[in-house]
């Protein structure tokens, strides 16, 4: 019975030594600029040929298309294909833009500890004991939360007295004592 089951693969085995590693083949070119800044005109272009990795979408067109955006701009001492590496998540979303265990891993193991421990608590447990579909679910979640709490905290309701005014209740009552005197 317990053999019919699908084998349950959680982050922690993706950091197991005995998991094949993941390589690529990608180096990041030297760049010789300290400061690196895109016109925001670039990756607007760029987001403009957006690929969600759909049944019906072509790879080798999009590719096509986003280096040839991304060979319009030169950088002083950045290489284009530096240039290529960098803005290449901006012309990723959807599915396509799903990030891989490896790459969870990395972020998770990056996060501040007080950050891990929340990530831990939320997720009941600790979080690389849970699947990567597991994973992205309670950091969407969070990350909705987290949004609505922000949205609560900006709400501060105003409760007004006599020396409590706006600038701009301020200014009407300065233009109605002018106009009282004139």
């Amino acid at each position: 019975m317990v053999e019919d089951r699908p084998q349950r693969i959680t982050l922690e085995d993706y950091s197991n030594t005995s998991t094949p590693q993941y390589f690529t083949s990608m180096v990041r070119p030297e760049v010789q600029a300290a400061n690196i800044t895109y016109p925001h005109s670039l990756i607007q272009l760029i987001q403009g040929n957006l690929f969600h990795g759909l049944p019906n979408e072509d790879p080798y067109a999009h590719l096509a298309t986003y280096i040839e955006i991304c060979n319009t701009m030169k950088i002083a001492g950045v290489p284009e294909d530096a240039i290529c590496l960098n803005l290449f998540p901006f012309s990723l979303a959807g599915e396509a833009k799903r990030c891989d265990p490896v790459q969870l891993n990395t972020f998770i193991d990056g996060l501040r500890p007080h950050s891990k421990q929340l990530l831990d608590a939320f997720a009941g447990g600790k979080i690389i004991l849970k699947t990567l579909d597991e994973v992205m679910e309670l950091i969407e979640n969070m990350a909705t939360s987290d949004h609505a709490i922000l949205r609560d905290r900006a709400y501060t309701p105003t409760k007004k007295s006599l020396l409590e005014l706006t600038s701009q209740d301020r200014l009407l009552a300065q233009n109605k004592l002018l106009a009282k005197q004139i």
